[in-house]
């Protein structure tokens, strides 16, 4: 399964109402930088703006396998292969 990530970019600029400074330009992400994991949400982020935008599917994203689920995956598969180490005499060394 793909995951993908959603963008509201603004295709127009706004400036802070109080301080003039500017806020949106065109091509600037609206809401969280990083984007969002439904589309639902990318549009409330851009209809919220009060600009016009568009929204932006990623590319397919892989996220990475948490380290203790890989270090499990790995000491159940050293286990495996000391289940079948044999000392000179053919005894198994793990009980």
């Amino acid at each position: 399964m793909s995951t993908f990530l959603y963008r509201a970019l603004a295709l127009d600029s706004a400036d802070d109402p109080f301080t003039g400074d500017p806020i949106l330009w065109p091509g600037a992400t609206i809401g969280r930088a990083t984007g969002y994991l439904s589309r639902s949400s990318a549009v409330e982020a851009g209809e919220s703006s009060g600009v016009e935008y568009v929204i932006v599917k990623s590319l397919p994203v892989v996220f990475p396998v948490p380290l203790v689920v890989e270090q499990a995956r790995r000491i159940d598969e050293l286990e495996d292969h000391l289940a079948h180490v044999t000392d000179i005499n053919g005894e198994a060394v793990a009980s």
